[in-house]
This record gives C-alpha cells, structure tokens and sequence, in this order.
C-alpha cells in the first residue's frame, strides 16, 4: 500500500482507493497488548486448509479431547467438526496455561510458526456449557457443519477485501448460519477470532459496552432476538466511525473487546483464584464495598462541571493513561483527582488509589525504589531495598490484571519529575504498557524487569499559580493530557451552596465580587489567569449556621492574605478590595 501512494504521487498512476478504504488501521498493529492477533488470523487462514480434510482434523481434535479431558468433545460420537469449533477449544472458561497449551498443538498441527498468546486479556471466551457451534445430534448437523465451513471461508474473504459483492455474501450467509441450531451470538466471537481487526464480538460484556458506555444501539432484527447480517455489518460502520471520534476510548475492535472487558470484569477478580496463594502477600486488597462510584456520584458530591465535561475528562484519562488537571488555586483540582480515581476505579476504595505529594525533596528513591535501614531477623538494621508507593501500586496492578488502580500525584510539578521517575519516564507512554516493553530499574533485584500495566493510571494536579518552579520538559508533557480547571461560580456551584446555608443575596454578591476580581488579575501583566482564585474558597462542605461570619471568616484569613501577596507594592488595591467584599456585610 505504501508504493501503491508513492506510485500515484509520483507516477501518475490510479489510485487504489478500494483498497485503501477497506484496510484496517495500520497505526495499531505494532500495539503490543494485541500481538495475538497476528497468532489468531494465522491460524484461522491455516484452519481453512483443512475445510476438504476435516476427518483429519477430527482425529486430532479427538485426540487433543482425551489429552485435556475436554468432557464436552468426549460425550459425543462426532462425525464431523466445523472451523469455529476448532477454534473454540482454547477460546473457553479454562485456565490460561490449558488455553496456551491447546493453542500451540493446534499451530503445530496447522504448521503455524507463530507463538501462542502469553495472555489472553480481552479475548471473548465461550461458555463451557455451549462449546459446539452445532447439535452433534441434530438431524441436520452434517449439513450445518457444512455451511459453517463455507460461511468461516467467505468471512475470511470478506475481511480480505469489503468489496460490494463480498459485503452481501457475507450478510447472505450470515443469516443463514446464524439461525442454524446451537449457533447464537457465539458466531459473533468466532468472527473475532478469525479477523480481530475485521469483526467486532456481541459477547455480553461487549454489547453491555456499546450500549452502556458508547450510547450506541444494537438493532436485533434477527431470529430469536439476536442481530441479522445487515444489522451486523451497519453496527460495524457505526463502530469504525465511533473510532476516529475526537477522544474515542477505543480505536479498532481488539481495544473494544478489551476495554468491555476491564469494564464488565473489573471487580471480579479479587473472588477469583489467581493460580496463587495472595493470603501472604503484604498487598493483598481488603473486602471491597459493593456500592458502585461513577461520574453522576462525583457531581451530587460538589463537583460543578458539566457531564459532559467529566466524560471528556474520563476518557482522556482512559485512553491516554495519564492526566494533569491544573489550573489556579480553588479550583479543585486535589478533590477532583481523588473522586476521578474512584470513577475510573469504579468504586470508593482506597486499596485501589495510592496517593502522594511531591515537593522540592522528592527522590527517585523516595517515590520508585532506594535502600532503606531495615530490621534484620537479629534486630539489628541494615541497608535494604525497599520499594516505594508507585511501585507497589505497580506490583498490585499486575497480581490483579481485572482491576483497575490509580496513582494520585498532588503538586507534580513541585518535584523534579525527570529524576523522580528515573526510566520510568519511558514506560508511562500510554502505547509501552506491556511486558514486552519491560525495563530494569536503576535498583534492580536479581533479573527483575519492571512494566507499567495497562490497568494502571496516573492523576496529576499542577497549581498555574506556582510560577517560581521549574516547568515541565517537553518529554514529560508528551505523555500526559491536560486539563485546565477554572474558577467556577456557576449554577451550579450556587446550587450546591444555597443548600447548605447559604443566602442567595450573599452568593451573588461571591459571585459578582469574585469575577470582578479574577477579570482584573487575568488582564493584569503583572499576575494573569493562572493566579486567579477559586471557588473552592467560598465552597462550603458542611451546613453553615452563621453565614455572616463564615464569609468574614474566608475574606480575612484566605481571600486577603493571597490579595496582600498579589497587590505588594499597591496597598490601596487591596483595601479597595476588601471594602468591596464587605459592601454586603
């Protein structure tokens, strides 16, 4: 493709413009979370070798049963198998060493030369109850088995080239298949399975997903409730556009499968066995509560932006992994962080945040790894490597890959952020979040190799207003979002104080006085926005008896005291100031 645009740049040659349209993003291949993928096409394309041999494949499928005790091959007497069954047998509820093991006799088989998978986070899985895409006994099972077979080729075409022609066939056959016994919305996973960047899984965590989070519709015109071929493909079209949306979470369908699994499977794994005893290991994560937090949560708290706003700062933090929220002082900036944590966690609990403050002191050692005195088994000390705050939050997202855990960082750039986090610098790239992308540390025990996982996010707050630190490097900016928070003595910050004592004649006159005051400091040479003041100044948490001395209280021990720091050479200015806050007083 890429000499098929030299040629039509250069050399006055038509452009493939099919081609081009149908092609899958080639931006994401190399993304290391889905390397499964090449596995996956590998084996489907080999698999369709074997569509006139298939006695051959049922005597290894047979074989490969009695080797792993797969009970529900067993108690059938099977005459034939279909390509998506084949494919179903390391794609199932079973642990992730049987479904690597299945998944490399079956390569060897098929004379594929790839690796199977280490992991298989995010791929569709079938019910272990519902394995076969056919009725062994049905008495039209022979001719079903048939049609998958040339159903799986035609997909495969169609993934190929999307060519008008192609795209109805698939539809066509589509639904037939579809309404063949025992087959269900697992065709959908077997669609991912053979073309992960061609075909989207309807499993239940991925239409919960789209519907739930992606507000998109599933039209289901099909037999029993389900999706017919047109239905399918227009879903896809949808998806694809949903893709190239400003701050799209997901950007193809393996990140959409993943992401709908995180999001439906996030709390399950604290009651799952990790193929390892946690009960001794110092991080192990206390009883969860079970009430869920989200964004609406976050805004009946005191939160005064909009929905829509928190969405857009939800989703920049999803997909960019790490977020500065910055802004000047009383803007909120600290309670905001701690509360998005618990959105994205998706539940009040601290065992899945860790929080920390950087100031000029911060060290590599303090906040990453360095040597500690520590007691001996003697109870003398000596000189150990201890592992600090982030890394442990490191080691805990990786015993716990379903979950998700927040690094909360106030003051970043109070620190001296490039000796702070050493090489992890390199790691917080949203697109290096993988094993494969492992480093070792300045303080290395013996081989160990550190990776960021991909659960793992980081929430930053940055006061405009501290102009005597050092700025942020290009380096480290490149591998964060912004988002700037402003003063903001709106309807709803009215709201939320009126209901707590708060006159309404007192808080237009807040209102009025403070935007007053943030237009001159924001047009002033000498100070500008980022020294404006909040309105977590004049935000109250708790029912105000007295409001007349609660606003006294405010202007003379905070609003005042900042004015006598910005106005020093201009006294006057802020006894003016102070007369006008107390006009209403």
């Amino acid at each position: 493709m890429d000499q098929a645009l030299v040629n039509f740049v250069l050399h006055d040659q038509a452009q493939p413009r099919d081609a081009f349209v149908n092609a899958q993003c080639h931006s994401h291949h190399n993304d290391p979370r889905f390397a499964w993928t090449e596995f996956y096409q590998a084996i489907a394309q080999a698999l369709l070798n074997y569509q006139d041999k298939r006695q051959a494949l049922l005597q290894w499928v047979m074989k490969m049963a009695q080797h792993y005790e797969l009970a529900y091959l067993l108690g059938h007497d099977l005459q034939d198998i279909c390509p998506f069954t084949v494919l179903g047998m390391f794609n199932r509820g079973i642990t992730v060493q049987k479904r690597r093991a299945i998944a490399t006799e079956l390569a060897e088989f098929l004379g594929v030369g790839l690796k199977a998978p280490q992991d298989f986070a995010g791929i569709p899985t079938l019910n272990n109850q519902r394995s076969l895409f056919f009725h062994p006994n049905h008495r039209h099972g022979c001719q079903d088995i048939a049609q998958l077979w040339q159903f799986f080729a035609i997909a495969l075409d169609y993934a190929h080239q999307a060519t008008a022609e192609n795209t109805q066939r698939f539809m066509l056959h589509y639904d037939q298949v579809s309404a063949q016994y025992a087959v269900g919305w697992n065709l959908s996973m077997g669609l991912f399975w053979l073309a992960p960047y061609h075909f989207m899984s309807l499993d239940r965590q991925s239409q919960a997903y789209i519907e739930q989070d992606l507000d998109l519709s599933i039209v289901k015109h099909g037999v029993k409730g389900r999706c017919h071929g047109h239905d399918y493909v227009q879903l896809k079209y949808a998806l694809k556009h949903y893709f190239h949306s400003a701050y799209a979470l997901a950007h193809n369908f393996p990140e959409l499968a993943l992401y709908a699994w995180q999001q439906t499977s996030g709390l399950k794994s604290l009651s799952q066995d990790h193929d390892q005893d946690l009960t001794d290991v110092s991080m192990a994560l206390k009883e969860l509560p079970v009430a869920p937090y989200g964004l609406q949560q976050l805004q009946q708290e005191g939160c005064f932006l909009a929905l829509d706003e928190l969405q857009t700062l939800q989703q920049r933090l999803l997909y960019k992994k790490n977020l500065i929220l910055q802004g000047p002082s009383g803007t909120g900036k600290t309670w905001l962080a701690k509360r998005l944590a618990y959105s994205v966690v998706g539940h009040q609990s601290d065992d899945h945040i860790q929080s920390m403050q950087f100031h000029a002191n911060t060290s590599y050692e303090d906040f990453i790894r360095g040597w500690r005195p520590q007691p001996n088994s003697n109870g003398q000390h000596e000189l150990q490597l201890v592992d600090g705050p982030f890394l442990q939050l490191i080691e805990k997202a990786q015993h716990f890959p379903n979950d998700r855990f927040v690094m909360v960082i106030e003051e970043i750039n109070r620190g001296q952020t490039a000796h702070i986090f050493g090489e992890m610098l390199t790691l917080l790239e949203h697109s290096k979040r993988h094993s494969h992308h492992a480093l070792r540390l300045s303080y290395a025990k013996l081989d160990e190799k550190i990776y960021l996982p991909d659960n793992l996010y980081l929430i930053a707050t940055m006061n405009t207003a501290d102009r005597s630190l050092t700025p942020l490097d290009f380096a480290f900016r490149r591998r964060f979002a912004f988002a700037q928070l402003k003063p903001s003595f709106n309807l709803a910050w009215h709201t939320y104080a009126q209901q707590r004592g708060i006159s309404e004649g007192l808080l237009q006159h807040i209102a009025q006085t403070m935007h007053a005051l943030n237009q001159q400091i924001a047009t002033s040479v000498y100070l500008g926005q980022g020294l404006q003041l909040g309105h977590s100044y004049f935000t109250p948490h708790l029912q105000i008896d007295d409001e007349k001395q609660w606003y006294i209280d405010i202007v003379e021990s905070e609003i005042v005291p900042m004015l006598v720091a910005y106005y020093a050479e201009q006294p006057d200015e802020v006894d003016a100031w102070y007369m006008r806050f107390m006009d209403h007083v």
